[in-house]
């Protein structure tokens, strides 16, 4: 027992210490030649024993490893021991767009295999130890190769202590950034750079029938329709445990994990416990936090999500699917504290646990975080997903049933994290630190200030300020939108997304549907829109203070449309309409986020709706009687407004003419020499007529003053 406990310490201890990020001495870069076979080579030295194992020191070595395994050495029971830094391509600060600027040197995995049993698949199975020692500018980009990566195929060999950075691996499937396939133990390993792959991908092994333990993945994977996309695996027919990913994970294809993309097959046990993610996941269906896909008998033990799930079906804070296949997955002890977003079957731990044998126990989300709800769609039996508040999960309280003497880890004011897994480290740190909204708000709706953890030295940034601003530990909310605040130290980093409405409903518009109805529009979707009385909507005749009593509202066509059931407007038709809105107690209208809806006593306006007179036409000046202005006769009017100009400038009054006179004499107004032109107005009954546009202007008549005469002289 003594000696288990050692090896777990020091194996434990040189995790800590070897991370994504930490930095060695480089060594010579390739020059990208790929030697001949050379079966007795002792690299650069070594005798290929445990004492004395193989020593890896350059690109050369490396390179010499890849060609003797592919051509059928497997190095069965030989170790290997890296003593430096090994860079397979210069420059490597681009690695994300190698894609379309490749780099000079492609790599061969290490293995080959092609799921046939021909005599060309040769694998490897040595022991390869890393020493803490890293492999950048990893190149491959063969889109319809599969079983890619540092090595292809691991048959019941080891790979330990190795890191893999800076590096593009694009392939079709089983594609990992350690190994493409691995039976054997890929351990204390991470990988950061970039992995695009069909399907079946990891960001440290594509698929694991083996173990994979103590390993972490912070670089993004993006997959295509063929499924399975896990941020450390791919697929498991094994066992994963102690390992995160930080990095995002995306496809377009079903079954995407936060660590892996699906585990399980038919019968066996095969299991997931210990690992967490905080990278954001997504794909179409079943995607997960943790685990896109949990069947058969395989078990999901100790694990946590706090990224960003989102999908379209069967989408879960830590399981997308647990489908029982023919057996009993389990989905036992696990939290997420992430966001979780779908169209059906979401749930914050699981989207969707698929038949009676299917188990969820003791399982935990943060509703405050995730207010969907535990499991989306249950058929299981006594399932147990609880939603909880923040200051709840973060209490430093054990939820009944864990186990914290050597499992999780609990403090004040921090979510559970993982005991001596990297317990720690920055990862797991940034993990763990939660945002503290004002209860009960959600964060889908946050309205007031909050407070930010940053215990252990974490801090945070907002993507944008005008939404959330953020000082030291309180965020401050500044405007409506959606902000991605980040939580940082030391390199590793997680993103909890808020979105902001501090803006309540306002009227947009009005419009008159039938004499009794009138429909209102608001700014946004809004609640409490039906009442059996006025609901704090007032009507009144434009322009005066008649009313018209409001007996009803209800919803209209959606939530940002109020029915108005109102006394006969039709009296109004020639002046219109105004709404206008009172706020009240009665169940005030709010909109989704809970703003009530404030007074608005100018209102929106419905334009009259009677018929409006025909334009007075034929305006000319009398010929016999120069002075007197005429006009065409206008149907339905009930008198006629006529304005005399000068100079396009009115002058005096207005004229009311009654109606069957189409004439008015402006001889005793036009007294000074000028231009003169009139205008004529046809005006409405007040109940069934609106009043004409105003005419365009006459023809013009020029008054010139009298010389030798009393009369006024005017010429056309």
């Amino acid at each position: 027992m003594k000696i288990r406990v050692l090896i777990i310490a020091v194996l434990l201890g040189m995790m800590i210490n070897f991370l994504p990020g930490s930095a060695a001495a480089a060594g010579e870069v390739w020059d990208g030649e790929m030697p001949d076979y050379n079966g007795g080579s002792t690299f650069s030295g070594g005798n290929g024993s445990f004492e004395d194992p193989y020593l890896i020191s350059t690109a050369a070595d490396l390179a010499q490893l890849s060609k003797n395994v592919n051509s059928g050495l497997d190095y069965n029971g030989v170790y290997f021991q890296m003593t430096a830094d090994i860079v397979l391509n210069e420059d490597t600060s681009n690695y994300m767009n190698w894609c379309t600027s490749p780099p000079a040197n492609p790599w061969t995995p290490i293995g080959t295999y092609t799921a046939s049993g021909s005599d060309i698949d040769y694998p490897f199975k040595g022991t390869f130890d890393g020493a803490g020692y890293t492999v950048s500018g990893i190149y491959i980009n063969v889109p319809a190769s599969n079983y890619q990566g540092l090595f292809a195929w691991v048959d019941g060999g080891t790979i330990k202590n190795l890191g893999i950075k800076d590096s593009y691996i694009k392939g079709n499937i089983y594609i990992g950034g350690v190994a493409g396939s691995s039976n054997g133990v890929i351990e204390n390993c991470y990988y950061t750079g970039s992995i695009s792959a069909s399907g079946n991908a990891g960001g440290v092994v594509g698929q694991n029938n083996g173990t994979v333990q103590y390993c972490c993945n912070t670089g993004s994977l993006s997959g295509g329709s063929l499924n399975c996309m896990g941020g450390v695996v791919g697929v498991n027919r094994g066992t994963i445990e102690n390992s995160y990913n930080s990095g995002s994970v995306s496809s377009t294809g079903s079954n995407v994990g936060g660590v892996v993309g699906l585990i399980g097959s038919y019968l066996s046990p095969y299991t997931i416990k210990n690992s967490y993610n905080t990278g954001s996941v997504s794909g179409i269906s079943a995607i997960g936090g943790v685990v896109g896909r949990n069947t058969g008998n395989a078990a999901v033990q100790d694990c946590y999500n706090t990224g960003s799930v989102s999908g379209t079906e069967s989408v879960g804070g830590v399981v997308g699917t647990s489908r029982v296949s023919g057996g009993n997955p389990t989905v036992q002890h696990c939290y997420n504290s992430g966001s979780v977003s779908g169209t059906t079957d979401v749930g914050g731990v699981v989207g969707r646990n698929d038949g009676t044998t299917a188990e969820v126990t003791g399982c935990y989300y943060d509703r405050q975080m995730c207010p969907v709800g535990g499991i989306g769609v249950d058929q299981g039996e006594g399932s147990e997903a609880e939603g909880k508040l923040t200051s709840e999960m973060t209490s430093g309280i054990a939820f009944t049933g864990w186990d914290t003497a050597g499992t999780w880890t609990l403090t004040a004011g921090l979510y559970p994290r993982l005991t001596g897994m990297h317990e720690t480290d920055a990862a797991a740190f940034v993990s763990v630190s939660p945002v503290f909204l004002e209860e009960p708000e959600t964060a889908a709706k946050v309205d007031s200030n909050f407070t930010l953890s940053t215990a252990n030295g974490v801090s945070w940034a907002s993507s944008d300020d005008s939404v959330i601003s953020i000082s030291g530990d309180t965020g401050m909310v500044e405007g409506d939108g959606t902000a991605v605040l980040t939580a940082s130290l030391n390199g590793a980093a997680k993103n909890v997304i808020l979105t902001v409405d501090i803006t309540p409903p306002t009227l947009q518009s009005a419009a008159r549907d039938t004499d009794t109805q009138i429909t209102v529009t608001l700014s946004e979707p809004s609640r409490n829109l039906g009442k059996p009385n006025n609901g704090g909507f007032t009507v009144k005749k434009t322009g005066t203070d008649e009313t018209f009593e409001v007996s009803g509202t209800a919803e209209g066509a959606d939530a940002s449309q109020v029915v108005l059931t109102v006394a006969d407007i039709a009296t109004a038709a020639v002046k219109g309409l105004t709404v206008t809105y009172t706020a009240g107690g009665n169940e005030k209208i709010t909109d989704i986020a809970g703003n009530p809806m404030a007074t608005d006593s100018a209102g929106v306006a419905i334009d009259p709706w009677a018929p409006k007179l025909d334009t007075p036409g034929s305006l000319l000046w009398d010929t016999t009687t120069p002075a007197k202005a005429t006009w065409g006769a206008v149907a339905n009017a009930s008198s006629y407004t006529v304005q005399l100009y000068k100079g396009g400038i009115a002058g005096g009054d207005p004229v009311t003419v009654v109606n069957s006179v189409y004439y008015h004499d402006f001889t005793p107004a036009i007294t000074e020499p000028g231009n003169y032109t009139f205008t004529v107005q046809a005006v409405g009954d007040g109940a069934m007529y609106a009043d004409s546009d105003v005419s365009s202007h006459s023809p013009k008549y020029v008054y010139i003053a009298p010389i030798n005469t009393a009369s006024p002289i005017f010429r056309r």
